[in-house]
């Protein structure tokens, strides 16, 4: 399991180049246009050698202009697209707007391993300078070792994972039983338990989320397109209860609330 605490990016090595938009800080379910007077945008990062995977997350809004969203990758290799909603390469992707809205879509792409910049270039049907795009929300995850400042490793939990909802709207019922009221929006849960951890790692990780930090849970990096990563607070402090064991070993569970 990976915890994604903000973007993968140093954004602080990007402010003074004016294509790469990577300087702007992504939240899950926001608006986010791409400004219409960036030359050749991209999100780009930096590479040190090392074959790294990541998610691009996102949700094409109504208010898009373009008919076709072109995204191209430099140094870095195009692997999957989930839904099957356009035409990719290990070098390109193609998406029809129309047919892509309302979805959440994944770009599953990696990096070479090689020194120096990998980018995604984001164009329209004509060409590669401009790209007039706007998104629900965007997000880019870290799937891969090596971790960094931005992302920790929780240990693996047992196999029963639990995904809920719960609904902010309000049931109420009539004199005679019928349902009324307005379903505003139904929130994701997702629960996990460990079994003999230490609670070093765990408590450091509260610590720094506590219950009001939204961040990335990743549950199953190797296969994001069944158990999508969620965007999420815990719901609760962790509780540790200590197996019945000479070492210093406990169970403890984790449940994190869908954010936006």
């Amino acid at each position: 399991m990976i915890v994604q605490f903000t973007d993968v990016i140093d954004k602080n090595k990007y402010s003074g180049n004016i294509g790469n938009f990577s300087d702007q800080r992504f939240y899950h379910d926001r608006k986010f246009s791409i400004n219409k007077n960036i030359y050749q945008p991209y999100l780009g990062g930096t590479l040190d050698g090392e074959r790294q995977s990541f998610i691009l997350h996102f949700k094409i809004s109504p208010a898009t202009v373009a008919k076709i969203i072109k995204i191209r990758g430099l140094n870095a290799t195009i692997k999957d697209i989930k839904p099957n909603v356009g035409e990719y390469s290990n070098w390109e992707v193609i998406i029809n707007v129309e047919k892509t809205l309302n979805h959440n879509i994944f770009i599953l792409f990696e990096s070479l391993p090689v020194y120096g910049e990998w980018k995604l270039i984001f164009g329209n049907e004509d060409w590669w300078m401009h790209c007039d795009a706007t998104f629900e929300h965007i997000s880019l995850i870290r799937v891969s070792e090596p971790l960094d400042d931005y992302t920790i490793s929780l240990p693996r939990f047992i196999v029963n994972p639990e995904y809920a909802y719960e609904s902010l709207g309000e049931d109420l019922r009539g004199d005679v039983g019928q349902p009324y009221g307005r379903t505003v929006r139904q929130l994701k849960t997702f629960s996990v338990t460990f079994a003999r951890v230490s609670s070093n790692l765990i408590d450091s990780y509260y610590h720094r989320v506590g219950l009001t930090e939204p961040h990335f849970i990743v549950p199953y990096p190797e296969n994001v397109y069944n158990v999508p990563p969620i965007w999420a607070t815990l719901t609760e402090p962790p509780r540790f209860t200590k197996r019945a064991e000479d070492s210093w070993y406990y169970d403890t569970q984790l449940t994190w609330r869908e954010a936006y």
